[in-house]
């Protein structure tokens, strides 16, 4: 519309019009147009018709409260995403418990068997006897431990008395004397060399 088109001869443009439904006018002007209007009827069917056209594309009034829920609702379906079930927790918690059960025993039942070695202790000597692992010798004294792989030589004449996993063993030196080796040592597989 142009600014210079008149409602009728003698009263406002219809741009003024506008200005002055919206409030964009000078308090005397809008006092000016305000008592025409009232008093023109062409000028009061324009306004009626601007008043509809504004009506028709202002937004419809919000009802009381519709804001606050509007967002309680939206908080509700934010916090249901978050929340796990009760249900869900308890199946993912036997779940759990059931994968930990089967580790744990499986584990157990699967795991290597630990070297059980059982101690060859020397309780007591008569006589010279010697104890030798490896290059290393010493004089076999109570409480000493013979390892696998070691060996005992008892002079001839002498007595070696040793506890082997519970068992007592006694290696006598005889005329010529003895030598024994302990070839393994655990609690299922024992052997002594001669």
């Amino acid at each position: 519309m142009s600014a210079t088109v008149l409602v009728h001869d003698g009263g406002p443009t219809e741009e003024a019009l506008f200005d002055f439904r919206a409030g964009r006018l000078h308090p005397e002007a809008a006092q000016w147009i305000a008592d025409h209007v009232h008093g023109c009827r062409r000028c009061g069917v324009t306004m009626g018709r601007l008043d509809a056209v504004q009506e028709a594309l202002e937004p419809p009034p919000e009802p009381p409260f519709m804001r606050q829920s509007d967002i309680t609702a939206v908080r509700h379906r934010l916090d249901r995403g978050r929340r796990v079930p009760w249900r869900q927790m308890a199946w993912g918690a036997c779940v759990g418990a059931i994968a930990g059960f089967l580790l744990v025993f499986g584990l157990h039942r699967h795991r290597a068997p630990v070297a059980d070695n059982v101690a060859f202790a020397l309780l007591s000597r008569q006589g010279a006897a010697d104890l030798e692992v490896g290059d290393d010798h010493a004089v076999a004294e109570a409480k000493m431990q013979l390892p696998a792989g070691g060996w005992l030589t008892v002079a001839p004449h002498s007595r070696v008395v040793a506890m082997w996993a519970g068992a007592r063993v006694a290696v006598e030196g005889g005329v010529t004397g003895a030598r024994v080796q302990l070839a393994e040592s655990r609690a299922k597989i024992r052997r002594l060399a001669l």
